[in-house]
């Protein structure tokens, strides 16, 4: 191994960056905590560039020699381009964060999150009360709360926000509770039958950085569609994990991949 790394010093540095990347999704899959996905990301792009690299220098095909630098370029094109494509999804994402109707719209839709026990979690606490604000101004929507029961809950998100928002003086008239949603899509596809009319007008109520994917689910569903968000985390750089979570998933749903 020393002596192949000594003949190749390019491939010791690749190697190590996709150890490294393949390490941090390891652990971004045990621990769903998605903080890991950022270095996985970056190291996994270093691996590949530099990859190309020892390839360049060792290639002894004059065709491969020639055609190895175009992917270089390629590659640099399509990691630019997804920090773009980025880049404008968080911009845009701040016209979404109070995009409200003029009128009163027919649901409230507040997408559900992890619960710890009977209690919502400190995510979902601020989309509540995110949607506390509102629906105690504009008393006519109903509020269809979203979430089944993870693996590791003992009540079903929706019941945990419907609770909430009782012991804050909402009607439990008002609430419809959609108990069987495992993600996003489900939340939506789900409330979506809950709801009557052709086309009914929908408030989402999420954290901010959730609301671009929420848009467009809800509108392929055919909703129109209008959000509100919640504060996200309190840490900037898990914050940041989220938004490069989010970015992936809308990546593959505009892709066809989901």
């Amino acid at each position: 191994m020393d002596r192949i790394f000594k003949k190749s010093p390019k491939l010791a540095p690749a190697a190590v960056c996709g150890a490294l990347s393949a390490v941090c999704f390891l652990m971004l899959g045990v621990t769903r905590f998605y903080i890991w996905l950022i270095p996985a990301v970056f190291l996994g792009a270093a691996c590949v560039f530099v990859f190309l690299l020892y390839l360049r220098d060792r290639c002894k095909n004059p065709f491969l020699k020639k055609i190895i630098p175009v992917f270089q370029i390629v590659f640099l094109l399509l990691c630019s381009g997804a920090v773009l494509w980025f880049v404008i999804l968080q911009i845009t994402g701040l016209s979404l964060k109070n995009f409200v109707p003029d009128g009163e719209p027919d649901y409230v839709v507040v997408l559900g999150a992890k619960v710890n026990g009977s209690a919502p979690s400190n995510m979902l606490k601020k989309r509540l009360d995110t949607a506390l604000g509102y629906v105690s101004e504009h008393r006519s929507p109903k509020i269809v709360l979203c979430g089944g029961k993870g693996a590791d809950e003992q009540f079903t998100e929706a019941s945990v926000m419907a609770e909430y928002l009782k012991s804050k003086g909402v009607d439990p008239e008002r609430l419809i509770l959609e108990e069987s949603s495992s993600d996003t899509r489900e939340n939506l596809l789900n409330a979506k039958a809950l709801t009557e009319g052709e086309d009914p007008v929908i408030l989402v109520v999420s954290n901010g950085f959730h609301l671009s994917r929420a848009r467009l689910l809800a509108r392929r569903l055919g909703f129109e569609v209008f959000t509100l968000a919640a504060p996200g985390n309190d840490d900037p750089f898990v914050e940041l994990s989220y938004r490069i979570r989010e970015f992936c998933g809308i990546a593959a749903y505009s892709l066809g991949l989901k």
